[in-house]
């Protein structure tokens, strides 16, 4: 249960952190 729940939070801030680069990239397109 406590693996699993670790491994979610690990998914969810891949996530973010490839949603981050994917924001940053289309902000210097945009710019």
């Amino acid at each position: 249960m406590f693996t699993n729940h670790a491994a979610q939070n690990d998914t969810k801030r891949t996530i973010i952190k490839s949603h981050m680069k994917m924001t940053m990239i289309e902000s210097i397109r945009r710019w």
